[in-house]
This record gives structure tokens, C-alpha cells and sequence, in this order.
């Protein structure tokens, strides 16, 4: 990853604006800025919520019940990512830097992912360096996707708004099964790499030998469907549609875009030229 410098604009006198308007916001409304009574509530919901449909999955007799449990407890392990995983990762779920911590791990461990490399891709390179090659991890090395002006440019590129939706389809599985996986060996088509220390490549392939396990070895062994049920509802519900949400989901939010590397911007004018902000009201 490279070591960038931001220089001083008048971005940094903005900066210091907004964040005066922001904590004049949050005080003249009494409002907390990490954690909430409703957030608390939210992060019982969906534990609870993950948990019951599990248990209730274990518990059914019918083909139809197990698959409409697998399918809710997807939903479940969706709201948890959204709306606990993130937020912890940034240190706001709760008010305790200790518990945010536990939550953020916890969270991504038990969906099979590993919270340090998502820490690193998503807190230290994405958004301090938002879309600038080399140094935010989530501008790609892929030749079917062009992001920033200095990759090749090639003739099916000019189609990629229209296949590229369907391709993102596939991140939640190539996270899972290949990105984290090939980290471990030093292998990675991203534009940086992230060095994975050896406590943490042993926690990844652990947690993700358990997820397999409780995921799929344990209902093919505990429910009467056999072995190609409960793998297949693993593919299909699971991962055809707990994913396909998720990735059509989280879509919207990422732009085929890179910064300019001859430009020498401050942090503030930088997020303001190359992010986009998604609450249009906000505009």
C-alpha cells in the first residue's frame, strides 16, 4: 500500500465547519454519536434473529420448513452485516470501544469472513485513500472491469454498466471462497495487498472450516434430506439468494471510478471530488 501525504486546502477549513455543524446537531437533539438504545435493540434483534432461525432449521421436519428457515436466517445474517457488522468496524455500534470491537469480530467470524482483513481493506486503505489506485484496495485489478484511466481500455469495457451488476453478484462468493482464502497465500488481484499476519490466516481458515460445518455438515447429518439438500440450499438459498441481495444491495454504493494520480489534493477536497454521496437530499 502506498504511503500517501494529503497536502492543505481549503477543504480543511470546511472540515472543521462540518464538524462543528455535526456536533451541534447531535447535541441540540441529544443524540449519542456511537450507539443507541434502538441500535442496542437492533443488535439483539438480529443475533437472536440469526440464532432462532438456526435452531428452528435444526428442529423441522419438512423440506419446505428447512428451506424457509435457511432462507430467514440469510435475511438475519444480512441485517447483522449491515447494520452491526459496518457500524462496529467504525467503532459507533455501541459506545464502548471494547465491545465494538467484540461485536465486529464476532459478527464477521460467525458468517465466515475475517474481520482483520476486512478492517484493513475497508477502515485503513478504502476510505482514507477513497478510489485512488494503488492505495484504496477496492479499486480492482480485474480486466473485465475498467475503474481508473491508466488500466487498459478494451473494446467490451464500453458495455461494462450492463454486465457489471451481474458480475458483482458474485463478490459475497469470491470473498468467501477465493479473495480471503488466496490472501493467506499471498495472492490477490487487487491493486495492494494486505499482509496477513500468521495468528490471523490460522483464525480465517478456522472460521471458515466452522461456518462449512455448522452450515452445511451439521444439518446433513442431524436432518433426514440427506447430503445434496442441505448443500444445495447452501448454494441456492444461501448463496444464490442471501447473496444476491446482498450484492445488489451493496451495488448502488460502489462507482466504476479512480482519482487522478497528478493532482495533489487535501483530504476533504479529495472525498468531495471522488466520493459520491448516496442521500441526495444531502446534496
Amino acid at each position: 500500500m502506498r504511503d500517501l501525504k494529503f497536502g492543505q486546502d481549503q477543504g480543511n477549513a470546511f472540515y472543521k465547519e462540518l464538524q462543528a455543524a455535526v456536533q451541534n446537531y447531535f447535541e441540540q437533539n441529544n443524540l449519542s454519536r456511537a450507539g443507541s438504545g434502538l441500535m442496542t435493540f437492533k443488535i439483539a434483534l438480529y443475533f437472536a434473529s440469526v440464532l432462532f432461525f438456526y435452531v428452528l432449521m435444526l428442529k423441522v421436519n419438512s423440506l419446505g420448513g428447512f428451506y424457509l428457515c435457511y432462507l430467514s436466517m440469510g435475511l438475519a445474517v444480512l441485517l447483522t452485516a449491515f447494520n452491526v457488522s459496518h457500524d462496529a468496524a467504525h467503532g459507533v455500534a455501541v459506545k464502548s470501544k471494547f465491545w465494538n470491537k467484540v461485536l465486529f469480530e464476532l459478527s464477521f467470524h460467525l458468517q465466515g469472513n475475517n474481520a482483520y482483513v476486512w478492517g484493513k481493506y475497508h477502515n485503513e486503505s478504502h476510505h482514507l485513500y477513497t478510489n485512488i489506485e494503488g492505495s484504496d484496495i477496492d479499486v480492482l485489478h480485474n480486466p473485465l472491469i475498467r475503474m481508473t484511466d491508466t488500466q487498459a481500455l478494451r473494446p467490451f469495457h464500453r458495455f461494462q454498466h450492463l454486465y457489471a451488476p451481474f458480475l458483482y453478484l458474485l463478490y459475497s462468493l469470491n470473498w468467501f471462497f477465493f479473495r480471503e482464502t488466496l490472501m493467506v497465500f499471498n495472492i490477490s488481484s487487487r491493486t495492494i495487498r494486505v499482509e496477513m499476519p500468521p495468528a490471523e490466516a490460522f483464525k480465517l481458515v478456522i472460521c471458515k472450516l466452522a461456518y462449512i460445518g455448522y452450515m452445511i455438515v451439521l444439518p446433513v447429518f442431524w436432518l433426514p434430506f440427506g447430503y445434496t439438500r442441505p448443500f444445495g440450499v447452501f448454494i441456492e438459498s444461501f448463496y444464490g439468494i442471501h447473496h444476491f441481495y446482498g450484492s445488489f444491495g451493496r451495488f448502488p454504493s460502489f462507482r466504476l471510478c479512480g482519482a487522478p494520480q497528478s493532482r495533489r489534493f487535501g483530504l476533504c477536497e479529495h472525498e468531495l471530488a471522488y466520493a459520491t454521496n448516496e442521500n441526495f437530499r444531502g446534496l
